[in-house]
């Protein structure tokens, strides 16, 4: 190929990528999915300089279909970190909230049931967005 040809197709490639990168985003986010997003986000950022393992998700949720409907969620899952496992299990205060058609705000707040040292027992409010 010439470098006359090579530009423009490399032009044209260029404007359809970010289209596919638009085109990933979620477009009916549901409530079970955030909660399992809010865990997985806890155990990777939630304590300092501390990278824990999220299993066992098991999440229900209340639907939340319309922008501004909140939800409760009942549910619990495991944090393990050296080893050692820690046992949770959802507070009321673990909610969500439909901001737009495709995005919902977490709350996630737990408490564990089964203890571990260096894992908390206690999660107050950590927040974020599944969109």
């Amino acid at each position: 190929m010439t470098p006359a040809k090579i530009i423009p197709a490399a032009l044209a490639l260029a404007l359809l990528v970010p289209a596919a990168a638009a085109d990933a985003a979620i477009r009916n986010p549901q409530p079970d999915a955030a909660m399992r997003k809010a865990v997985r986000d806890y155990a990777r950022h939630g304590l300092e300089g501390r990278q824990l393992t999220a299993s066992a998700l098991r999440f229900t949720c209340d639907p939340v279909p319309q922008v501004n409907d909140k939800g409760r969620c009942t549910g619990t899952f495991k944090l393990t970190y050296r080893g050692r496992t820690a046992s949770y299990k959802l507070t009321s205060k673990a909610t969500t909230f439909r901001i737009s058609p495709g995005a919902i705000e977490y709350h996630l707040n737990a408490q564990a049931t089964v203890t571990a040292p260096g894992i908390p027992a206690h999660i107050g409010t950590f927040a974020g967005f599944l969109q």
